[in-house]
């Protein structure tokens, strides 16, 4: 059990540093009123991704496979928040300018 628990440790090591990234993009996309985009994301780590790898990965990888369900999860899950970041960032950068170009805007 300690072997087990271990190297379950060490893989949900590898993928805590992820956790940061999803979470504070869930809660930007909530708080600028994007609520399924928000919801998606936040769903993503523990439903939309892990449930597929969870189903899946035991059955190619036994035990192992179960070990590695959450971090591969959790990478999944920042693959999507990294492409739904970088769409985010270019609408509010075409927006910005937008708003720039304006008349009777105050420069900066």
């Amino acid at each position: 059990m300690i072997r087990i628990g271990a190297a379950a440790l060490r893989a949900n090591g590898l993928s805590f540093i992820l956790f940061g990234s999803y979470t504070v993009y869930s809660f930007l996309f909530l708080v600028m009123g994007k609520a399924k985009e928000g919801c998606f994301l936040g769903a993503c780590r523990q439903g939309i991704c892990f449930v597929p790898v969870i189903w899946s990965l035991p059955g190619i990888l036994g035990l192992n496979g179960v070990i590695y369900a959450q971090p591969v999860a959790d990478v999944l899950a920042a693959i999507i928040t990294v492409f739904m970041a970088l769409d985010l960032h270019k609408k509010l950068s075409v927006e910005g300018s937008r708003m720039a170009l304006q008349p009777g805007t105050p420069e900066k």
